[in-house]
């Protein structure tokens, strides 16, 4: 990182970094009216049909339980993909915890 932008930082910041770049996207898209619980995944990614050949042979995946294993993960709400207050609050992202939430 030092090399292209002359900034010394941890993994961690850039972690943190990642983060605020995520969370500030779903933020923008949410505002947007754009929600992930919407986006149509094509059947074919899920195993629908399953294939009949190769590694993933007779492998389906179940959309809801995948998604909401996600949000969880990630820290949206399964409700409406919104970025949690708290954890925007702890990325220093206030002003947009006050636009998502308020």
């Amino acid at each position: 990182m030092h090399a292209a932008t002359g900034w010394y930082g941890s993994i961690d910041d850039l972690v943190s970094v990642g983060e605020r770049i995520l969370y500030m996207r779903q933020a923008f898209n949410i505002r947007e009216g754009l929600n992930t619980i919407q986006f149509k995944i094509p059947g074919r990614m899920l195993g629908s049909p399953p294939f009949e050949k190769g590694p993933l042979t007779d492998v389906s995946l179940d959309r809801t339980e995948m998604l909401e294993t996600y949000l969880s993960a990630i820290g949206w709400d399964k409700d409406t993909a919104k970025p949690k207050r708290d954890k925007l609050l702890e990325l220093g992202l206030d002003d947009v915890a006050r636009q998502v939430w308020d």
